[in-house]
């Protein structure tokens, strides 16, 4: 279901460019990975962990052995080419501190807002700019990494909606697109006591892509923190 109201929190000097400049920054999965804010970034953004409490047994039918270990499951997608804008569905005064704001762009007319979104994105996946699955939006799905989740992990068109549930405070809402060839799912095993992903989010290149909406004054106000 969508919401009804949607909250943008942003510094004062880019809340007139979203409103009336027409355009929505996106950026890309690596770009929060490596973004030095512990309120905000996420290492494992576009990957879902799954981690069992007691272990995990792995059997390799070839060879016949099997092996007990403090193993995770990763499903993820290529966090270079997967491009989301942040909402929250909550105004709230923590907020505004959280992402170090003052401002909040208050979308009154979320379903306007989204059809606006479609059809800047639907006009570069025609030009082959963008993934064929267009434009993605719903709220983020927050998960413990030992307990199961609602949405198949094996869908690649869930996996930039998971977010493990030490930021489901922000009840963020979110829409997504991708590069051509983004949506590829990727399946690892690891080892949690010998694997570090630093060198992993090194690996990734901080994009940002402008999308260009329209003028929105019409269906969105700008409010100042009191």
């Amino acid at each position: 279901m969508e919401p009804y109201t949607l909250f943008k929190y942003l510094p004062c000097q880019y809340a007139e460019a979203v409103i009336k400049k027409e355009k929505l920054l996106f950026r890309n999965l690596s770009y929060f990975r490596q973004y030095e804010d512990r309120l905000r970034d996420d290492p494992i953004e576009g990957i879902h962990v799954d981690s069992p409490e007691k272990g995990l047994t792995i059997t390799n039918l070839t060879q016949g052995f099997s092996i007990t270990g403090n193993f995770s499951f990763l499903n993820s997608i290529d966090q270079n080419r997967v491009f989301i804008f942040c909402l929250s569905k909550k105004y709230s005064i923590e907020l505004y501190d959280e992402f170090s704001s003052d401002t909040c762009i208050v979308i009154n007319n979320p379903r306007h807002f989204f059809a606006r979104c479609h059809r800047a994105v639907m006009k570069l996946e025609n030009r082959g700019i963008i993934d064929k699955k267009g434009l993605l939006h719903r709220s983020v799905d927050y998960y413990k990494f030992h307990l199961a989740v609602e949405r198949s992990v094996k869908d690649p068109l869930n996996l930039p909606f998971f977010k493990a549930s030490n930021f489901s405070h922000q009840e963020e809402y979110r829409l997504v697109f991708g590069y051509p060839g983004a949506f590829v799912l990727t399946e690892r095993i690891i080892d949690n006591d010998a694997f570090d992903f630093s060198a992993d989010i090194r690996n990734g290149l901080p994009k940002m892509h402008l999308l260009t909406i329209g003028n929105i004054e019409d269906i969105a106000e700008i409010r100042t923190r009191s």
